[in-house]
């Protein structure tokens, strides 16, 4: 088989362009080029691309080309997937150099470059490329980047956008930074809001084994258990004060950065259950040699427990985020910078249970799933070029534990999770864990102080430490 080397050549440079909105799962696109040529993009997944290509010169012979792995990096794309024509499937393995187009490549791919395996370089595109997003403007025409070879794309409204090589290559950077931050992002949000909540209603699967230990009264109070929300009175209120920093180390997209939050709430403590409900606000800033993120915006949820004993325990938790993000990234002379928005819905439920170990330990061993879907816009960065938006569903299953000692009035404990999420981008680890510490206590008849720390352990390239302070006040 033999696929024409200008056509597929300016396809995979056109990724340049799309890849990020191939990322966006359940997209399409369709493309007629003014000879006649139609390309359809399907896209079934994060590694789940095909892209059908028929009509003028392909009328009697259509080709299918199918991604299973796209992965950009600082000065390359590589490219995974296999090339269907003329009843004949090659298999194809790329690597695109998006400073110098010269192409690295074995098996189809050197088929379709029409060299053979090595280092080649590609016939520069000309041809129409897919629209990365369907909210495209009328017309977008670059002028304030360096010249070079451009392509030109008519999207299905008939708007026409002109973009150089290296435009595209930026673009492709930037959307998968997109992509992958929305990820990080998801996972913070949720898996920490799933730990507060955990830890915050920790106290009351303790108040059988504490209160065992015989009741301690402090000005008239009776005590059951020795944290925030596992005494009487049965009603409070709570703020919780929160940081993290979080590094990531990927080649090419380097940085790393703070964050914080802030969140007041409250709950009621019915017998064996508890309901709660929170609002809050923060923000985290990430920087690098040549990346730079930051967002900002707000969280509101609401969470449940019951507990037959302290041998049984459920949770569940919901919540939602909207924030606004602030990216940039620079390329040689060329920068991508814009703000666009982010949508977010999680939840968790999970089940644990109390061992009592003797001699004042207690094993809380639960386990969990926790569910989140995500929502970022499209936008047009500072020269007018659109950038794709992207959609993720992401859902985590964790197990983990925490070590307890009860022999005081304070409750120092350690925990430690494992836990595996279900997508991702090519390359990031979807098996990792973390280890954490902290200890509640009451300050006053009235008041409870809760801290806890933990850090991400097991991602490669992907670093998180996060801490946290709950003071709640019972009336």
């Amino acid at each position: 088989m033999r696929f024409l080397a200008a056509a597929f050549a300016a396809f995979l440079l056109s990724l340049g362009l799309g890849a990020g909105s191939a990322y966006a799962q359940g997209a399409n696109s369709t493309v007629t080029l003014p000879d006649g040529t139609t390309i359809v993009t399907t896209v079934g997944g994060l590694n789940n691309i095909t892209i059908n290509i028929s009509g003028g010169p392909y009328a009697a012979n259509p080709a299918t080309v199918k991604f299973t792995s796209i992965v950009p990096s600082a000065t390359s794309i590589s490219y995974t997937g296999t090339i269907a024509a003329g009843g004949t499937t090659e298999a194809f393995n790329c690597v695109v150099n998006t400073v110098t187009q010269a192409v690295t490549g074995s098996g189809a791919c050197a088929v379709a470059f029409g060299q053979s395996s090595g280092s080649t370089t590609p016939t520069t595109p000309t041809t129409p490329t897919p629209p990365t997003t369907p909210t495209t403007p009328a017309t977008i025409t670059t002028t304030t980047t360096p010249a070079g070879t451009t392509t030109t794309v008519t999207t299905s409204t008939g708007a026409v956008i002109t973009m150089t090589v290296p435009e595209q290559a930026l673009i492709t950077q930037a959307e998968a930074d997109q992509l992958f931050l929305a990820l990080v992002g998801t996972r913070v949000n949720a898996t920490s809001m799933q730990n507060f909540v955990a830890q915050r209603l920790q106290g009351l699967s303790l108040a059988g084994l504490t209160s065992g230990l015989g009741p301690q009264t402090r000005n008239g109070r009776v005590y059951k258990g020795l944290n925030a929300g596992a005494f009487e009175p049965q009603t409070g209120l709570w703020v919780n004060a929160s940081g993290s920093y979080v590094d990531d180390s990927r080649p090419g997209s380097a940085q790393d950065g703070w964050g914080g939050s802030a969140a007041i709430g409250g709950d009621v403590i019915f017998d064996s259950t508890v309901l709660g409900a929170y609002v809050g606000y923060g923000s985290m800033q990430l920087d690098g040699a040549v990346v730079d993120y930051q967002t900002k915006g707000w969280t509101v949820g609401a969470y449940a427990s019951w507990s037959a004993s302290p041998a049984f325990q459920i949770t569940g938790t919901v919540g939602y985020s909207n924030d606004e993000v602030e990216y940039g990234r620079t390329a040689g002379l060329l920068r991508s910078f814009g703000e666009t928005d982010r949508n977010q819905l999680f939840g968790s439920v999970s089940i644990g249970t109390t061992v009592d170990l003797g001699a004042d330990w207690v094993l809380t061993p639960s386990l969990g799933v926790i569910a989140s879907t995500s929502d970022t816009d499209a936008y047009r960065d500072n020269a007018g070029r659109p950038i794709a938006g992207n959609s993720t569903d992401l859902t985590i299953a964790q197990a983990g534990t925490a070590l307890i000692f009860t022999g005081s009035n304070w409750l120092p404990y350690v925990s430690a999770s494992f836990n595996s999420q279900t997508d991702g981008p090519a390359g990031v680890d979807k098996e990792y864990g973390y280890i954490g510490a902290g200890f509640a206590a009451p300050l006053s008849d009235d008041l409870a102080l809760a801290f806890n720390i933990q850090t991400l352990v097991g991602k490669k390239n992907e670093g998180e430490t996060s801490f946290g302070f709950t003071l709640r006040r019972a009336f």
